[in-house]
């Protein structure tokens, strides 16, 4: 795929037109359809800000990868968190154990967070990721202890990508009145004490069966 296919598929994935994409960029909408066309190519600055702005990564954009988005940074994996979260298809749960007293851990208290997805969950793509994640899971380990070379797993890789394909669409919060947030706030607040209590009250009981 060249890189004017590629840009316009970004465009494209983004719903946006030309002369949004253009404004995105503040570079003018000639450019952007010269680009798709393969008609020219941009410069450095212009890449970087693609990049940046679009949330792709450079080996992408430049055809060096088909890895349309990289992590190579902390902030990377904070927009790749809240990305899942905020999938209408998936329901991630999180769960956060925060920090020991005197930073003592035990076996049953540990400083760590999960992200747990329930295939039988009734958001309707939890089933596929929890099977693709076995799948990812099996491929990382064998390649990890040498069961598998670097050429083969960068082909499981695109198979299992091929294999598990779904569209994803971003959650919109619905327009509430300030009542039904306020019974929504209140829902939630006594939902967190309602799991802190129980959190409180079996680390109770394991010290007690101590």
């Amino acid at each position: 795929m060249s890189f004017g296919n590629r840009l316009q598929q970004l465009r494209k994935d983004m719903n946006m037109t030309q002369k949004e994409f253009a404004d995105l960029l503040d570079i003018p909408q000639p450019s952007v359809s010269a680009y798709e066309n393969n008609k020219n190519t941009p410069n450095q600055d212009i890449l970087v800000t693609i990049a940046k702005r679009c949330n792709v990564s450079l080996d992408w954009l430049c055809e060096i990868s088909n890895n349309k988005k990289s992590i190579t940074s902390m902030d990377d994996v904070i927009d790749f968190i809240f990305e899942l979260l905020e999938a209408n298809e998936l329901g991630i749960e999180i769960e956060v154990n925060r920090r020991p007293y005197n930073d003592i851990e035990t076996e049953d208290d540990r400083y760590c967070a999960q992200l747990t997805v329930y295939g039988n969950d009734s958001h309707s793509e939890n089933a596929t990721l929890v099977e693709a994640i076995n799948e990812i899971n099996q491929a990382y380990n064998k390649h990890k202890n040498y069961l598998m070379d670097d050429l083969y797993y960068q082909k499981q890789k695109e198979l299992i990508k091929e294999k598990y394909q779904a569209i994803l669409t971003k959650e919109k919060l619905p327009e509430l009145s300030l009542e039904e947030q306020s019974k929504k706030q209140l829902e939630y607040l006594q939902n967190v004490m309602k799991h802190n209590q129980e959190k409180i009250e079996s680390s109770r009981k394991k010290r007690e069966e101590k």
